[in-house]
């Protein structure tokens, strides 16, 4: 089975969040070195104090070497050979300190202060790499590093290794245990196992972090693209679990289509600024009305937009929906157009067509891009419809599927100020098409159109 392509908005988000872990984690290491050094002030004298602040200045450069490298390289080379090398250095520290205290005390004792203590810190600063297999790393290079060194004290000449059941009685075990020369051989090996258990626990937490940075890294990209055709109570109920945009299938739905008349010859000669404003005012009023009325967004096409009702799943009022939502556009460009005419500029005649009928529609694009399609007749008698506007002289016309669908759903009432005019003819289709428009029959006229610039009329646009 191939492996899934990587989605390059994903892993760009994931790598923006693993680049924020390593600057945290810079900073958190620099805290813990700043702390474990002013302990040594306290802790220590003479030329331990210069030592365990010297290692401690040494892995804080290389934490920041890291940080640098990371910022510039995609490479994980560096951050398992950072870890590597803190403990090292740690681990020289640990077993080193000996040499430049007392003459007399002796390197056994290195084993007695609990220093493994310190290797948890290395742990830690890794979770922020969301990498759970550098926390593993990190775990075992620091359980090998104890070990190592604990083998290394226990074979000096001086050692002594006594396992305890050998021992004959409480004195003799406690003379063993007390000796400076004692290697307790079974506690470094338990600290180095507890040294992986707490990494192996670790990663485990990191990976829960790093599918949950995935998840909404992708739940992000997904909610970005569907918000552009649904409503936003839509989105959330489909990046709320669901897979309804994985099927596919057959169903009844309204489709409308809306559209500026004369875009064309309103816009010849105006500025660019000016076009993109006229696009912006005219799609923010017909996308507030399509969302409002739970419709789907399908496109914008140019001056104009296509919409459906009861996608991505079927409700109660689909057709009634799309009525009403044809009627809130209207609504909307009549309000604007009086806040046009005031400011000195040309009215807009918005023309509305709606049938309801059966489609196709799913998911047609890939994990990268959502397409959301509603295919079918349906799709090409709306737009048919729309374009009947300007031989009937109104601005919205209706299939009688649409009004008959209405009807059954919101009842007469919702059929207020349209009017039967019979079959029309539209392009493309054999058979004539039974057709409603938005006033009656002896009102109906052209309404002229105006070029940006020119004289407003001061005369609202019909309803």
């Amino acid at each position: 089975m191939a492996r899934p392509q990587a989605d390059p908005e994903i892993d760009l988000a994931f790598r923006a969040a693993e680049v924020w872990g390593l600057k945290v984690a810079t900073i958190a290491r620099l805290a813990a070195l700043a702390v474990t050094s002013v302990w040594a002030l306290f802790a220590t004298t003479g030329m331990v104090t210069v030592f365990v602040i010297g290692i401690m200045g040494l892995v804080a450069l290389n934490g920041m070497a890291h940080y640098a490298l990371r910022r510039r390289s995609r490479s994980v080379v560096f951050a398992y050979l950072t870890v590597l090398i803190d403990v090292c250095l740690m681990a020289g520290a640990m077993f080193g300190w000996t040499y430049f205290g007392s003459p007399y005390l002796p390197a056994q004792m290195s084993l007695r202060d609990g220093l493994s203590v310190y290797f948890y810190i290395l742990i830690a600063v890794t979770g922020f790499s969301y990498m759970p297999s550098l926390t593993l790393w990190a775990g075992a290079c620091a359980a090998a590093a104890w070990m190592v060194g604990g083998v290394y004290l226990a074979n000096l000449p001086d050692s002594l290794v006594v396992v305890d059941d050998l021992l004959p009685d409480v004195s003799a075990y406690l003379a063993v245990r007390l000796d400076p020369f004692y290697v307790d051989l079974y506690r470094v090996g338990q600290d180095a196992v507890i040294l992986m258990l707490v990494a192996a626990i670790a990663s485990v937490a990191v990976a829960r972090g790093r599918r949950l940075i995935i998840r909404q890294a992708a739940a992000a990209r997904d909610r970005a693209a569907l918000a552009r055709y649904f409503a936003p109570g839509t989105v959330a109920r489909l990046t709320g679990g669901q897979q309804m945009l994985h099927e596919y299938g057959a169903s009844r739905v309204a489709v409308l289509f809306a559209d500026v008349v004369g875009f064309t010859r309103m816009t010849e000669g105006a500025a660019p600024t000016t076009v993109i404003g006229l696009l912006r005012g005219l799609h923010g009023r017909l996308e507030t009305a399509v969302f409002e009325h739970e419709g789907t967004l399908d496109k914008f096409l140019g001056d104009g937009v296509m919409a459906t009702f009861g996608t991505p799943e079927p409700g109660p009022q689909d057709a009634a929906n799309a009525l009403a939502a044809g009627r809130a556009m209207l609504r909307a460009i009549d309000a604007w157009n009086d806040e046009r005419t005031a400011d000195g500029e040309a009215p807009i005649r918005l023309s509305v067509g709606i049938h309801y009928g059966e489609a196709v529609l799913g998911n047609i694009g890939s994990d990268r891009r959502l397409e959301y399609a509603v295919l079918g007749d349906v799709v090409n008698v709306a737009s048919r419809l729309e374009t009947l506007t300007r031989e009937l002289g109104c601005r919205l016309v209706i299939s009688e599927e649409l009004a008959a669908a209405a009807r059954a759903q919101a009842g007469e009432s919702v059929l207020a100020g349209m009017t039967a005019i019979g079959p029309r003819r539209v392009y493309g289709r054999m058979s004539e098409i039974d057709v409603w428009v938005d006033r009656p029959l002896d009102e109906m006229r052209a309404v002229p159109t105006l070029a940006v610039g020119a004289a407003p009329t001061a005369a609202r646009l019909p309803a």
